[in-house]
């Protein structure tokens, strides 16, 4: 057999080689590939609780009728850890402020509306933490059917609301309380929704003394009191309302 033969045939089996060695490698590339993204799909993006179910609900699934302060409770089917109870959150829609509590076995979580519900609403609860994500809707009672203890409720929770409101606003305005400031030809408040002093002003056409004149002496008044309340009236907001009569 001559040299070129020879020469020939040894291209021919490294080229066979290396192409064999290229699928190969593709082939284990490709299984590498398809377990890999196998896994992620069946993995869940959020961290879960192992072996983690719910057992019951209260309200019940589709219950109807539910009191406007419903005392809400979940019942796992087992007990959960420290850190499993950091994973398990509850979220509400539409939303509500609640605050959360475990029992002492560490089995059954409670939500407690931080106000009134909304009457003849639907609620769904989500639990975030078990594999798959659980939820469960319950209607409210409509306003005409809630029963008198949720009534005293309610009104209890109006006026405590209101006393709060008050409480907070003699204590950010402490001067409130000694206004309107009001006399024949003007009359002065504070408006709440503003942020800001209201002077109505009501200076005489029919008087001596020119319109201009009768406001300056008026604004000049109003501001001597309210500086005597303790109102820093350089930088206080106020509105002037001149109504000539």
């Amino acid at each position: 057999m001559n040299q070129k033969l020879i020469e020939r045939l040894k291209g021919t089996f490294q080229r066979r080689g290396a192409l064999v060695l290229s699928l190969i490698v593709g082939i284990i590339i490709g299984v590498v590939l398809i377990s890999f993204f196998a896994s992620r799909k069946d993995s869940p993006t959020d961290p879960f609780v192992e072996g983690l179910s719910v057992s019951n609900v209260i309200p019940q699934n589709n219950q109807k009728g539910v009191t406007l302060f419903p005392a809400i409770t979940i019942v796992f089917s087992r007990a959960l850890t420290e850190s499993e109870k950091s994973i398990t959150q509850a979220s509400s829609r539409p939303q509500m402020s609640f605050s959360q509590s475990w029992n002492q076995e560490n089995d059954q979580l409670s939500l407690r509306p931080l106000s009134v519900l909304t009457s003849n609403q639907n609620y769904t609860i989500t639990l975030s933490g078990v594999s798959p994500v659980f939820s469960w809707t319950f209607t409210t009672a409509p306003i005409e059917k809630t029963s008198t203890e949720d009534q005293i409720k309610i009104q209890s929770q109006s006026d405590k609301e209101d006393a709060d409101y008050w409480k907070n606003v003699n204590t950010q305005y402490p001067w409130y309380d000694s206004l309107p400031l009001q006399a024949q030809n003007y009359y002065v408040y504070f408006d709440l929704e503003k942020y800001t002093f209201v002077g109505k002003l009501y200076p005489q056409k029919a008087s001596s003394a020119p319109v201009d004149a009768q406001v300056d002496v008026m604004k000049s008044e109003i501001l001597q009191k309210l500086t005597q309340l303790g109102i820093d009236v350089k930088t206080a907001p106020i509105e002037w309302i001149i109504k000539e009569e």
